[in-house]
């Protein structure tokens, strides 16, 4: 009969069903005690497609920080020390939102005040990026901040005015 002729094997190693089976059918060998109990069932083929998991774990964070990552995608970018235990920046901010979320925001609220909170990092990690892009000198990208500040603070100067009731004095300047 050849049984082991029939089994769909791969060519790189044979199962020991059809080791066996060949062996017992050339005569060269005594048939084992057990050789009944290996007849009784067919043997099949398996793939490691069908025993893999059908399903990825999806995490919740894992749409934040598509997110944050959609908004501020040189953070893909930023580096991170493999020997610590400090997260990414991009998890960190993730891990804020999904801690206000938990304390009762909703998303997009979580969202905004989790970017207050980072508001210096990724202004710090947009410059970094900027002067790696463009090749500015250090000395640029500070005064590039002093003045940055200096007209925050003449835009907040300019709104107390006009709150105060001073508009007048403006235009009259």
């Amino acid at each position: 009969m050849e049984y082991w002729r029939l089994v769909k094997t791969s060519t790189r190693q044979k199962s020991l069903v059809v080791r066996l089976m060949r062996d017992v059918e050339s005569n060269h060998f005594h048939i084992p005690i057990g050789f009944d109990a290996l007849t009784r069932y067919r043997t099949e083929d398996l793939s490691l497609q069908s025993t893999a998991l059908s399903h990825q774990v999806d995490l919740p964070e894992k749409t934040f920080l598509r997110a944050f990552l959609a908004k501020y995608p040189e953070a893909k970018n930023e580096p991170v020390a493999l020997g610590s235990f400090t997260p990414s920046m991009a998890r960190r901010f993730v891990q804020r939102q999904m801690q206000l979320m938990r304390e009762g925001s909703n998303q997009a609220a979580a969202f905004a005040q989790a970017e207050l909170d980072f508001s210096q990092q990724l202004l710090d990690m947009r410059r970094r990026q900027l002067g790696s892009l463009f090749g500015s000198d250090p000395l640029e990208l500070q005064l590039q901040q002093e003045q940055e500040q200096l007209d925050e603070g003449l835009v907040t100067l300019a709104q107390q005015r006009l709150e105060a009731g001073g508009g007048g004095d403006l235009q009259a300047h």
